[in-house]
């Protein structure tokens, strides 16, 4: 080795020492900046946890300090403290709520402090990450098992993803079929745990019948509590499979009329219990009964025969009972065709199909199965379709039954063969291919009645076995007649009496066209449209203040709008009845029975007449 090669080597070895020797001094002498509380994660969401990061540092000695919060490209977010004087070993404590300068909120993302020192010259940036983080954790259910339980209770097992391992979480159970919603039990789960158990009961009681939802939430580290869905009824799809359907005893019948003496199948959830059965038409006496001892879910029956006609199922396993209707039609066709609100039925019942743990209906958006269980008699059967079936079979009216369903798919309806279609019940929801045939059905000549409030004024879907895509209910109805809202008398209502009567037509025949009691209302203005006629209206008349007030302000005097009303469009004719309390006075009331037979015949093409009451 040469010499200046050696000198090389020593001078290296040398610097090494001092080097680590520096080191070692450094290690042993107390820092600048002695950072006292800096909050590693916080969420500045206003939710009050966590909200504001409390800051507080010391200096070795004495100094006027600036203090910014930087981002990780350290560019200054928000000034905390300008020039600032700081005593030695003294804490100076500073807030920040997640501001910027400009006082937006900043960024979710890391954050550090940086503290300038005046005296000194230099800048300090303090190594520990500070983590912006407004973000809730977003838990789920992705199991309930089993998903369907009841009449006893019974333990149901629930997965939940997203948990946290430094919190429990905590899975309330929420009833989402009643209006509001309602908290029926809390459960805990530990820390990083993710199963919990619901016993299935409410209180010391069985859950009742019904539809729950599994509502798991839990906090993160930045103190955001997240909750899957946020809020109930929830604003869209909810991930998982939360839903837990509480059963006591459901039945899915057909949702299309089958053949007078074929065989047809039910489905009967029964809970494997053993249950009996027994088939009656409405109004009228049982024609079948049995008994299923091993609690089988398919059911096979035979239709009656004779005329057509909708028939009652009721089953029964212990102290549960379920009655649906079946439709039954007859081999041999009649003039009048009555046709079931079978869309506005599937669509209001509240059965959880997807197993989200809300029920879907076609008012919640839904999609709604078109072959569904019902624990019950469909809303608006008992008080509404049944009477006028009834009043039918008394007067030994014949008639063809359908189904909403059938038209929608297709099924033939042409003036030239039938000349009058009765809906017995509110059509709240029919396809819009739907709607153009029964426009022309009736412009060609044919005839259509319809009963009950809020009917035949909004869209869906019928796309497979589903319905789907419900919209809001229009202004106009199918045949472009204008509805108003519906209108509650508060006290005695005043009668409706005749605004307009086409005697040829004899809608009001057997009657003084006057009736009394109706407390709700929704009348009609009917469409202004070529070769549309007014016939016969009942309504009220306006008032004298609004009469008053319009000739005050030099304006024509408002015309009465009709709740029943009877319109010429085309060659046929349109019957409107816009009381939602017609059907349930078909039998209590003289006036109400002899009109609602007066429609019938007018259907069927026959002259009105008056009759004794039903």
């Amino acid at each position: 080795m040469t010499l200046f090669a050696r000198a090389v080597f020593l001078v290296l070895v040398a610097a090494t020492f001092a080097a680590f020797f520096v080191a070692q001094r450094l290690k042993g002498t107390p820092p600048v900046v002695n950072i006292g509380h800096l909050t590693r994660y916080f969420s500045p969401n206003g939710d009050g946890t966590r909200d504001v990061n409390a800051i507080s540092f010391s200096l070795r000695e004495a100094d006027r300090v600036t203090a910014s919060i930087v981002d990780t490209g350290g560019d200054e977010v928000k000034r905390l403290a300008t020039d600032v004087p700081a005593r030695p070993y003294r804490p100076v404590k500073l807030l920040w709520g997640g501001e910027t300068d400009l006082g937006a909120r900043a960024a979710d993302g890391g954050y550090r402090l940086r503290i300038n020192l005046r005296r000194e010259g230099r800048s300090i940036v303090v190594p520990e990450l500070i983590s912006l983080d407004t973000k809730p954790p977003a838990p789920r259910v992705i199991r309930t098992q089993p998903a369907v339980i009841g009449p006893q209770p019974a333990p149901v097992r629930i997965r939940v993803t997203g948990v946290s391992r430094r919190a429990p979480t905590t899975v309330r159970i929420v009833r989402t079929d009643v209006t509001p919603p309602q908290r029926v039990a809390t459960l805990r789960i530990k820390r990083g745990r993710h199963r919990a158990i619901w016993n299935g009961l409410v209180g010391d009681a069985p859950a009742p019948a019904g539809t729950y939802m599994a509502v798991p939430s839990v906090r993160d580290r930045a103190g955001n509590v997240g909750t899957t869905p946020a809020r109930i009824p929830p604003s869209g799809p909810v991930p998982g499979k939360a839903g837990i359907t509480v059963r006591t005893i459901a039945v899915q019948p057909p949702s299309a009329p089958v053949r007078a003496g074929e065989r047809f199948t039910l489905f009967v959830d029964a809970r494997k219990l053993p249950y009996s059965y027994r088939l009656r038409r409405v109004g009228g006496h049982v024609v079948a009964r049995g008994r299923v001892t091993d609690g089988r879910a398919r059911l096979e029956l035979r239709a009656p025969g004779g005329i057509s006609g909708a028939y009652l199922l009721q089953v029964r396993a212990r102290r549960y009972a379920a009655t649906v209707p079946v439709l039954v039609q007859s081999a041999e066709r009649a003039p009048l065709l009555v046709v079931m609100p079978t869309m506005t039925w599937l669509g209001l019942d509240a059965v959880d199909d997807d197993g989200d743990g809300m029920p879907n209906t076609l008012p919640a958006g839904g999609p709604v199965g078109v072959q569904r269980t019902f624990a019950g008699l469909p809303a608006g059967f008992a008080d509404g379709v049944a009477p006028v079936l009834v009043a039918l079979d008394r007067a030994r009216v014949r008639y063809d039954i359908a189904s909403d369903l059938e038209l929608g798919r297709g099924e033939p309806l042409r003036a030239g063969e039938r000349p009058g279609v009765l809906l017995p019940g509110p059509e709240r929801w029919i396809p819009r291919a739907l709607a153009r045939r029964l426009r022309r059905y009736v412009t060609d000549g044919g005839r259509v009645a319809s009963f009950g409030a809020d009917t035949l004024r909004r869209g869906v879907t019928l796309q497979g076995g589903r319905l789907e895509n419900p919209t809001e209910a229009a202004p106009v109805d199918a045949f472009g007649t204008r509805v108003g809202r519906l209108q509650r008398a508060e006290g005695p209502p005043p009668p409706l009496e005749p605004l307009q009567e086409d005697r040829a037509l004899g809608l009001l025949v057997g009657t003084a066209g006057r009736l009394e009691g109706f407390a709700a209302v929704e009348e009609s203005a009917p469409p202004r449209a070529r070769r549309t006629r007014l016939l016969t209206a009942v309504g009220r008349e306006v008032p004298a203040e609004r009469r008053d007030r319009a000739a005050e302000r030099g304006e024509p005097p408002p015309e009465p709008r009709p709740a029943l009303a009877a319109t010429r469009q085309g060659s046929g004719l349109v019957i409107r009845v816009g009381l939602p309390d017609w059907s349930r006075r078909i039998f209590s009331d003289a006036d109400v029975g002899q009109i609602t037979r007066n429609i019938v015949d007018i259907l069927r093409g026959t002259d009105p007449r008056p009759r004794s009451p039903l």
